[in-house]
């Protein structure tokens, strides 16, 4: 059986646009994955610090050292 051929537009709808106009792939080169030691947390980050960013504004919780992550 053929498989249907799909649309350009359906599967990249920038494929018209100029190559100048198209938007760029984003790179996940300068990220890493992290876990917040206080609350668990796993994201993405490109920051030097491990705690996510709830965490991080917390005044309470700023008593967690970095030397204990």
């Amino acid at each position: 059986m053929e498989e249907a051929k799909m649309c350009g537009c359906v599967t990249d709808p920038f494929a018209t646009l100029p190559p100048g106009l198209q938007p760029k792939s984003q790179k996940t080169g300068s990220l890493r994955r992290a876990e917040c030691p206080v609350c668990g947390k796993e994201y993405w980050t490109n920051r030097a610090t491990r705690l996510c960013i709830d965490c991080e504004g917390d005044p309470a919780r700023d008593q967690v050292s970095v030397e204990s992550m």
